[in-house]
């Protein structure tokens, strides 16, 4: 007796200090990320920040600081990619699988409230219904029913003993009981899946990854070649340093597409703020991009398909008492029950509770006995639970019922009623309440020839059912992973529908084995059970009803919980990967003739035509400006092909015509003995026809507003070049060099038809 006292009282303070000190205190297990300030440097000392500022020293020193406009956008590629990463930092940083909270333990004999961190190996804490276990414990005193959604995917709740381990994250759903912990911190069960996780997962933005190779390629051979080009340059006879010094920084501006970064980064921030108006957070920007070339969706049923509660279907009564009484009895048996979970409160739903009958003595259901009982004073007894449970009835006299409801995966109750003898009275058929949504969602993926699968904790039949309700295709080819080795699994992998019964690493299993096949994969998962598929698959979407690591390492949270939201992200993806697509071409055009320039101008001795300013203006009005408007546009279109290669499809013809009328204007300055400021505003003039011919094209067919945008923007060039000549370097031109720019302008769509046609068929080959 002594020792069952000394039990029930809990530690000493002694023995807390003790434990305190041997570190076997329930801390949390951070990951390691990178500090604050390794991530500003990563970010600010880059090849292409080195390169920029070298170029802006250069300018500096000769005091050509007109010509300096290009740091404006290297400012904010270098703020918007440290805001970035620091935001992604800080949500590993947090992540944590239980709501932060406090927990009752046991100590010196008293009762007393402590933080969850405070929790040390052998504490007796105190666990009630509704609370959540803090850390992994053994049950000493008690009986309880238990939540584990969070952890295995099972919906039910499981009956928990004395001596029986309660998990971290799990809830009290009924009970109360003492129990002794005995494992904290990184060592719960919890922790174990989240640890795997706990990485700052690289986006998987195709967009992104194609700018970067470019950025990266042209950063690795610019500095050869702008030496080369410098020493090019100030050999000319006529060209001093200040002249040298502006013509290599204008070369390899033009070569550096910049803008095209924070033009990506801009639509992809519209889009989170669009996202918004559909209740969704969207965690990684890039993360929009990947739902549209999504082509495989994982899916939970509980919280996903379904609402993770029940619905009473039917009642089929099959006694000698009517529905009426039936009703009666139900609503005292419920109102008399102190029950908490998803069936129980859709009984409680369709019969509703009276306290007309005086209560003799209650049976709560457990899990182990399956069915619950009231005795009352002068109306006998009801039973509820399930009929293979229930002592006095003849199961086989119901089969025929039973079985049909079970097969098709109902849960089916019995209602009994006894004086003497038991009498089966009804049947309830209850189901899984499915969102309203669901069926409507399921059906736009289908049409855009995304394959779905079920991954659930379910039984496959249960889950079969749901999916068969709302119409998914291959309901029937489901499978229990419980019952499946890992070799077998992968081999299912791609032709079934359903998996029930997966654990957490069955889970990581498909998803992984989905991309090896090839697929984009999306994932979706409300639980701890989820994190690590959720973590791996190329889309993370989680529910904010979910468990917080769920959240904490989705890309995306539905915050109404409802995933009717995802043809809204695939939308603004499409509209992202198509316009980006189009926008691209104009920094690519920009970037190819600008490098092949800066090449052919470092082998032969002639003056290279622009001045940085020169092109900073051609870039604003004929990239900048217009790629920002034509990526905020609607678009809908379904993603085809690759980022990159439609890109240059349109890019290189583009570039070739530049290139065509950059050297085709130095010949015909040369023929008609143009001076050197002259020639150049031939070049620069010839430049702008082409980059407007360009233009045109990707803004057909056209729409209001881009009509207005081009008249706008071809205004600007003339307004720059009337009135602001000597800011931008230009000369005035006479009528003959004006009549052969007119002459360009026509000759420009039929040579940009013919490499355009070029381009095309060598792709095809």
């Amino acid at each position: 007796m002594v020792n069952k006292d000394k039990k029930n009282e809990g530690l000493t303070q002694e023995e807390v200090n003790d434990r305190i000190r041997k570190g076997k205190v329930n801390v949390e297990n951070t990951a390691t990320t990178k500090s604050v300030s390794e991530i500003i440097a990563g970010n600010v000392l880059t090849l292409f920040n080195l390169v920029n500022c070298i170029m802006a020293f250069c300018i500096i020193m000769v005091h050509s600081y007109k010509n300096m406009m290009f740091m404006g956008v290297v400012f904010w590629n270098t703020f918007i990619g440290i805001f970035q990463e620091i935001r992604s930092k800080r949500i590993v940083d947090k992540m944590s699988i239980m709501s932060q909270g406090m927990a009752y333990v046991i100590r010196g004999g008293k009762e007393i409230k402590i933080k969850r961190s405070d929790i040390v190996i052998d504490d007796l804490m105190l666990i009630r219904t509704g609370n959540q276990i803090c850390s992994d414990c053994i049950i000493t005193d008690g009986e309880c029913l238990v939540d584990e959604s969070m952890l295995t995917g099972e919906s039910d709740a499981v009956s928990k003993k004395e001596g029986e381990q309660l998990f971290a994250g799990s809830y009290i759903v009924k009970g109360i009981v003492k129990a002794k912990v005995n494992r904290v911190g990184a060592d719960n069960y919890c922790d174990t899946i989240t640890r795997k996780v706990k990485y700052i997962k690289k986006n998987s933005s195709e967009m992104m990854k194609s700018v970067k190779t470019i950025i990266k390629f042209i950063s690795i051979s610019i500095v050869p070649l702008a030496v080369i080009f410098f020493v090019n340059q100030i050999n000319i006879p006529g060209n001093g340093i200040k002249d040298a010094v502006i013509n290599t920084v204008a070369a390899i501006v033009g070569t550096m597409p910049s803008g095209l970064v924070l033009l990506t980064t801009m639509v992809m921030e519209v889009g989170v703020i669009r996202l918004s108006k559909y209740n969704t957070l969207v965690q990684d920007m890039y993360c929009i991009e990947t739902l549209a070339r999504v082509d495989v969706i994982c899916l939970d049923k509980t919280g996903t398909i379904t609402e993770g509660s029940m619905q009473v279907e039917k009642m089929i009564c099959t006694g000698d008492m009517d529905e009426k009484s039936i009703c009666e009895m139900m609503s005292n048996y419920v109102s008399a029950m102190d029950e908490k979970n998803a069936t129980f409160d859709a009984v409680k739903q369709y019969f509703g509770e009276k306290h007309d009958w005086k209560v003799n003595k209650c049976v709560p259901f457990s899990s182990d006995k399956k069915y619950g009982m009231v005795t009352f004073e002068e109306h006998g007894t009801c039973i509820m639970g399930a009929i293979e449970y229930i002592n006095g009835v003849d199961e086989k006299k119901y089969s025929n019922i039973y079985n049909k409801y079970a097969e098709e995966g109902y849960r089916v109750l019995t209602i009994c009623s006894s004086d003497n003898n038991i009498k089966v009275q009804a049947f309830i058929i209850i189901k899984d309440k499915i969102k309203k949504s669901a069926v409507q969602t399921l059906e736009y993926f289908k049409k855009q020839n995304v394959d779905i699968k079920i991954i659930s904790g379910d039984n496959p039949v249960t889950v079969k059912n749901v999916a068969k309700e709302v119409g998914i295709e291959g309901y029937n080819r489901f499978t229990d992973c419980s019952e499946t080795d890992s070799d077998e699994l992968h081999r299912r992998v791609e032709d079934y529908t359903i998996f029930g019964r997966t654990t957490p690493e069955q889970k990581l299993e498909i998803v992984e084995q989905l991309q090896e096949d090839g697929h984009v994969v999306a994932m979706t998962g409300d639980g701890v059970n989820d994190v690590m598929a959720l973590k791996e698959a190329d889309l993370s979407i989680a529910m904010q009803s979910g468990s917080d690591a769920a959240r904490n390492v989705s890309q995306v949270i539905l915050m109404d919980s409802d995933f009717a939201s995802l043809p809204h992200i695939l939308k603004e993806g499409r509209r992202a990967i198509n316009n980006m697509e189009r926008s691209a071409v104009l920094y690519l055009v920009k970037t190819i003739y600008s490098f092949i320039m800066a090449v052919v101008f470092s082998l032969i001795s002639i003056k290279y035509p622009f001045e940085p300013i020169q092109l900073t203006l051609i870039g604003a009005l004929s990239i900048g400006i217009p790629s920002f408007i034509l990526a905020m546009e609607p678009n809908s279109q379904r993603v085809k092909g690759r980022f990159l290669t439609n890109v240059m499809e349109k890019a290189v013809p583009g570039a070739l015509l530049i290139l065509f009328n950059v050297f085709a204007s130095i010949v015909i300055a040369s023929i008609h003995g143009c001076t050197g400021t002259q020639q150049s505003t031939v070049v620069v003039f010839s430049t702008v026809i082409a980059s407007v011919i360009v233009l045109v094209k990707l803004c057909i067919p056209f729409t209001k507003l881009r009509s207005i945008m081009l008249a706008v923007l071809i205004s600007g060039f003339f307004i720059a070049f009337s009135f602001f000549k000597s800011l931008f370097g230009v000369a005035s031109l006479n009528l003959k060099l004006i009549m052969v720019l007119a002459i360009m302008l026509i000759v420009d769509f039929v040579v940009h038809f013919v490499f355009s046609y070029v381009v095309r068929r060598i792709k095809v080959r």
